[in-house]
């Protein structure tokens, strides 16, 4: 017969007593590390929305600024080299050209703005060329315009201008040349390349060197943000994959089971058997090193400051 101090429903009550009130009180403190992870990701993605957000208007910002040096460095390019792309080359040598000027671009980048004034050029001279017919008219570009024989449209008079002079050195006067004719052609061409140069050198350097600063600055600030954003993304891939949350689930379950509902079970079962409280027991003491290890690992990650490694 099956004596009464021999019964171990104390021992699995107990056990599924012990054992709830753990997983009750570390599953509180899971389920408060899920809401601040929760919190802590909201804000993430709204740093990570705005960060973009900024990051796309500096990107903006700074392409405009970028395109705006481009032409800048085009322009000088252009100008220094304005006599040559009068003659309308068939296929000017960028690369020396940006050599010659010593600004810090590529071909590829200067080549539209070469065409589309190598287009401007040759809509000047597709003007100018009836003017040339049986050689050099002997009034000059201004007393045609003055006369009414050519309209120069607005905004290009110095195509006009260096078209002009480049047909003057490609044709000859239709009277006898004096003998300071050549040296007329010549010194206008210059001058044509000294007027617009020297606007720029005096009145354009200083937002030149301004719009140059504007630029550096701006790419500084690109970067800056990237770095953010950068910072920022780790941050949310972190919590947002939260594997101690996943581990403590894990260990609270296996406690759950072991701790609780198998003596429960054999409670509700029954079943005595001599070797059924050392398998609670056993079971009991895996499931509650489990719990611990989770705890004390999960402190030791916290204060070490170690947030960005998985446990």
């Amino acid at each position: 017969m099956y004596r009464r101090d021999m019964d171990p429903a104390w021992l699995l009550s107990t056990a599924a007593t012990a054992a709830a009130a753990l997983v009750a009180i570390v599953g509180g403190l899971l389920v408060s590390r899920v809401v601040s992870i929760a919190t802590e990701r909201s804000g993430l993605l709204h740093s990570r929305d705005d960060l973009r957000a900024r990051l796309h208007q500096a990107r903006q910002h700074s392409a405009d600024l970028e395109q705006r040096m481009l032409a800048w460095d085009a322009d000088e390019i252009i100008q220094n080299h304005y006599e040559d792309l009068a003659a309308l080359p068939e296929d000017p040598d960028l690369a020396s050209m940006i050599r010659r000027s010593k600004v810090s671009c590529t071909p590829e980048e200067i080549h539209p703005f070469v065409d589309h004034e190598l287009k401007r050029l040759r809509a000047a001279r597709d003007v100018l060329e009836r003017l040339f017919v049986e050689g050099a008219p002997d009034e000059s570009m201004d007393e045609l315009v003055d006369a009414g024989i050519v309209a120069v449209p607005p905004g290009e008079e110095d195509q006009y201008e260096a078209t002009f002079w480049q047909l003057a050195r490609e044709n000859p006067r239709r009277r006898p040349a004096g003998p300071f004719d050549s040296l007329l052609q010549h010194v206008s061409m210059d001058a044509v390349s000294r007027t617009m140069t020297g606007i720029r050198s005096v009145h354009e350097q200083s937002q030149y060197a301004q719009e140059a600063r504007d630029a550096e600055h701006g790419r500084h600030e690109v970067g800056a943000l990237e770095v953010q954003l950068e910072q920022v993304e780790l941050a949310l891939t972190r919590v947002s994959h939260p594997a101690s949350v996943g581990w403590g689930a894990a260990v609270l379950a296996y406690f759950a089971t072991v701790g609780t509902l198998f003596p429960l079970v054999v409670m509700a079962a029954d079943f005595h058997r001599w070797w059924v409280p050392w398998l609670v027991v056993t079971l009991f003491a895996t499931g509650l090193l489990a719990l611990l290890g989770y705890v004390v690992r999960s402190v030791r990650r916290m204060t070490s400051g170690d947030n960005a490694s998985p446990p």
